[in-house]
């Protein structure tokens, strides 16, 4: 149990770290969904899906 609480941290750690790369170059990919089911596509920190 308790290797899974530091692998649990670690990956907490190394999300923080991503999190502040994003935020310095304003970059980032991510593709959620909308509510009619299909996919967004978002490419800067601030911006909403389009």
């Amino acid at each position: 149990a308790a290797a899974g609480h530091e692998m649990m941290g670690a990956a907490a750690v190394l999300a923080r770290e991503a999190r502040e790369i994003e935020k310095s170059n304003d970059t980032l990919f991510r593709q959620p969904h909308a509510k009619a089911g299909n996919l967004l596509t978002k490419t800067k920190l601030y911006d909403k899906p389009a």
